[in-house]
């Protein structure tokens, strides 16, 4: 789509410039062909027909132009590169809500029972207090950790 703006509007700058005017000769020989020229065959039955030329600033039009496809290049990649970008923290943050519940939970317990069985494989095991003491400040550093500011907000 861009490809065919952009040779939209070279095409508008070119035929909308000053321009200069050549002149070309067409005619027809014995066997049929077509012959194109800037000077008329001798006794030939020719058709003229005028050529326009771009002037020399053209190429500037066309560096303008160039320019212009540039820059709209690079608005696009960065609205992408953004649009990726919230896509990521949307995701880290529904990630980080989860495990904010999860250490919340996982704190609840712990501190609500005073006998906390851990399932390790196919058995459970109780924990000694010192153990379960250590999982309860684990869990609060998780809680500090998940359930702070969400990122991207203020």
């Amino acid at each position: 789509m861009i490809r065919r703006f952009a040779a939209a509007a070279a095409m508008l700058l070119l035929l909308t410039a000053a321009s200069t005017h050549t002149e070309v000769y067409k005619w027809t020989d014995e066997d049929g062909k077509i012959h194109y020229s800037q000077t008329p065959p001798v006794g030939a039955d020719t058709t003229s027909i005028e050529l326009t030329t771009p002037p020399a600033s053209a190429g500037r039009a066309d560096e303008r132009l160039k320019k212009q496809l540039e820059d709209f290049e690079q608005r696009r990649q960065a609205r992408n590169t953004s649009r990726q970008n919230q896509a990521e923290t949307k995701n880290t943050n529904k990630l980080r809500a989860e495990n904010c519940t999860q250490a919340q939970a996982n704190l609840a317990a712990l501190e609500r029972h005073r006998q906390v069985s851990l399932q390790e494989g196919d058995t459970y095991r109780k924990l000694p207090e010192e153990e379960r003491r250590t999982k309860i400040s684990e869990a609060q550093g998780h809680i500090r950790e998940f359930c702070g500011k969400i990122a991207g907000m203020k």
